[in-house]
């Protein structure tokens, strides 16, 4: 797979919420990135577990059924990554947001 280059802003630097801005959209940028290879996992394991129903080992079902439950937890980290409230100068009296539940 091509690495995607990220250009530089043409925005001024320093310009309030400039830097909030730029780190949103990266971050949404990636998440759609992962979400997109994401879907296309889950949508596969979820294929191959109906299309092959009784004809797989009980283990190998199981297997496919963790494989979209961690699917479907990756999912919920991305979106709640992409929630993260990103500001101009961090505040270090402020705790990082709780990643895991």
């Amino acid at each position: 797979m091509e690495k995607k280059k990220i250009a530089p802003s043409r925005k001024t630097p320093g310009r309030p919420g400039d830097l909030a801005l730029r780190q949103q959209a990266f971050l949404s940028e990636q998440a759609h990135a992962l979400r997109a290879h994401l879907h296309g996992l889950m949508g596969y394991a979820g294929l191959v577990l109906r299309k092959s129903r009784g004809c797989l080992p009980v283990q190998q079902e199981e297997n496919l059924n963790k494989v979209l439950r961690c699917a479907e937890e990756l999912k919920s980290v991305i979106d709640r990554l992409e929630e993260f409230p990103f500001q101009e100068e961090p505040d270090a009296t402020r705790p990082f947001p709780e990643i895991r539940e």
